[in-house]
């Protein structure tokens, strides 16, 4: 009997007596069927689909036994999973980050948002220095030139 052969009927027998007895149909073999665990990082899950391509129940069935041997207190497999936690940080940031883009465009949103709160910002510092006696409208012609951008 070849390989291939015994680990399909290992699999039918697996399945039958998981239907047997799991209650309230659990182990239904279509809820079983390619789910990632909870809150399992996405940089090891792609990881894990990209080297078993084309057996994504392979895929799936080695994050299932990841999840579990960190659940059980497995140190190598909490050290790894935190790189990849954290290697899928790192990427959806990198994806959220834009390209350079010039500080002084206006009709960007962004930059429009900064400047409304600098001038703000601006506004209660001149209020507080107000509070103690200072003009905080001293005549500076680099600040008043960057004003009349904004």
């Amino acid at each position: 009997m070849k390989k291939s052969e015994l680990r399909a009927l290992i699999r039918e027998a697996v399945e039958e007596v998981m239907q047997e007895f799991a209650p309230l149909g659990v182990a239904e073999k279509q809820q079983l069927q390619e789910k990632s665990p909870p809150d399992f990082p996405k940089a090891l899950h792609d990881k894990l689909l990209k080297q078993y391509k084309g057996e994504e129940d392979k895929a799936y069935a080695t994050m299932w036994k990841i999840f579990y041997a960190k659940k059980n207190g497995h140190k190598k497999i909490e050290e790894m999973w935190t790189a990849f936690e954290n290697k899928s940080l790192n990427e959806a940031e990198e994806k959220g980050q834009d390209e350079e883009h010039d500080e002084t465009d206006l009709s960007n949103p962004e930059e429009n948002r900064e400047v409304e709160l600098a001038n703000k910002i601006k506004a209660l510092a001149n209020e507080l220095l107000g509070m103690h006696g200072v003009n905080g409208e001293e005549d500076n012609s680099e600040e008043k030139a960057a004003d009349e951008k904004v």
